[in-house]
């Protein structure tokens, strides 16, 4: 276990090492439009600036760090199919999906109120996973697969309870304070 958390650990660091720089010069290069738009609160254009940061991120990781036709158009449909053969990488790869949409549960939901309901948070999180597994499908930059749907879904969902979960936190530590 302590190889897996080492292993996606190190991708992630490796990520934003090497589209850090870039992801800081998109986010900057946004600014000024995100500020405008987010003048009357300070947290809303910090929020902007970290979801722009953040699908950046996820753009560069499943789709512009790759080559046109790098895979063969594979569709993998059965879940745990590569467990079999390599367990190890298999547990980095659906942890590694998992981690990679657990912003977009938290994120969504403090800038759009829409986005406040559970189900919402689901939706996105699938409807995200399946744009990138199709784009990834029809291009050759990747593979279409089922695991990678299934853990950015479940990524996002757990994402949304744990914005939950944290902000009853500060709701009571807040009426502590107040009473």
């Amino acid at each position: 276990m302590d190889y897996v958390l080492t292993r996606v650990f190190s991708d992630i660091y490796a990520t934003i090492e090497n589209y850090g720089v870039g992801a800081v010069a998109v986010g900057t290069a946004f600014m000024p439009g995100i500020y405008a738009l987010a003048k009357r609160k300070a947290a809303k254009c910090a929020w902007l600036f970290a979801l722009t940061m953040y699908l950046y991120f996820v753009l560069n990781l499943t789709l512009f760090n790759r080559n046109f036709g790098q895979f063969e158009n594979n569709m993998n449909l059965t879940f745990f199919q590569m467990s079999y053969y390599f367990p190890q990488l298999t547990l980095i790869h659906l942890a590694e999906n998992f981690v990679l949409t657990l912003p977009l549960g938290f994120l969504l939901p403090l800038g759009f109120d829409l986005f406040k309901k559970p189900y919402f948070g689901l939706f996105t999180g699938f409807v995200m996973s399946m744009v990138i597994e199709s784009i990834q499908f029809v291009t050759g930059l990747g593979n279409f697969e089922l695991d990678d749907i299934i853990m950015n879904t479940l990524g996002a969902v757990v994402g949304y309870f744990f914005l939950k979960m944290v902000s009853r936190h500060f709701e009571k530590k807040q009426n502590i304070i107040n009473d």
